[in-house]
C-alpha cells in the first residue's frame, strides 16, 4: 500500500493516480501499478479517477494504440478546409492535453450547432457551443473546466458534436474521446 501525506483526501486519490500512470505507462511495471490500482480502488471506489485507471489498466494494449491515433492524427487535404462539402469533426489538439485543447469543426451551411463534454461516465461537464453558426471552419478552445469554472480532474473526456442544418433537413453527430494530464 502506498503512503501519502495526504490521507483520505481528494488529494491522496490524484497521487495515487499519478503513481499508478507512472509505473503503468514509464516503467511498463503492470503488476505494481495493480497494486496501486486496488488501493485507489478501495479508499475512492467512486472517485473518476479510480474508473479511469481501471479502462487504463484493463484495456492496456488497446489504449495504447488508441493513444497513439490520438497523437499522431490524421491531417486532412487543405482544399477540404477551404470549401467544406461535409460536417466534420476533427481530434482534438493537442492530446493529451494541459491546460488546454483546441476542437476544430466544419460546417457546410448554416445549421444549429452543439458541442458538449462528457466525461467517462456519461455526465455532461460544460457545453462549449450553443448557437446557429454559418457555413464555416470552426475553432473552439477548452480549458479544462466545468461549467461552474471548476477544474475538471485529469481523465479521459469525451467531446460530442449535435448538428441540426438550419432548414431542418440534415442531422449531423460525432462524438471523441480526449485525455486531460493534470
Amino acid at each position: 500500500m502506498i503512503q501519502t501525506q495526504f490521507s483520505g483526501s481528494h488529494a491522496e486519490a490524484h497521487a495515487l493516480f499519478r503513481a499508478f500512470q507512472i509505473l503503468l505507462y514509464y516503467e511498463n511495471n503492470k503488476t505494481d501499478a495493480g497494486k496501486v490500482y486496488t488501493d485507489l480502488k478501495n479508499k475512492y471506489p467512486e472517485h473518476p479517477l479510480t474508473w479511469t485507471a481501471k479502462i487504463q489498466l484493463e484495456g492496456i494494449d488497446g489504449y495504447h494504440s488508441f493513444r497513439n491515433k490520438l497523437l499522431f492524427p490524421k491531417v486532412k487535404p487543405r482544399s477540404d478546409l477551404e470549401n467544406p462539402q461535409m460536417f466534420t469533426l476533427y481530434q482534438n489538439f493537442p492530446n493529451p492535453f494541459n491546460p488546454s485543447t483546441k476542437i476544430t469543426y466544419v460546417i457546410p451551411k448554416t445549421a444549429k450547432v452543439t458541442l458538449s463534454i462528457y466525461n467517462i461516465l456519461g455526465q455532461k461537464v460544460k457545453t462549449l457551443v450553443e448557437q446557429v453558426l454559418n457555413s464555416g471552419k470552426y475553432q473552439t478552445t477548452w480549458n479544462g473546466q466545468n461549467q461552474n469554472g471548476e477544474e475538471v480532474v485529469s481523465g479521459i473526456y469525451i467531446y460530442r458534436i449535435l448538428v441540426q442544418s438550419y432548414d431542418g433537413q440534415e442531422q449531423f453527430g460525432s462524438s471523441k474521446k480526449m485525455i486531460l494530464l493534470r
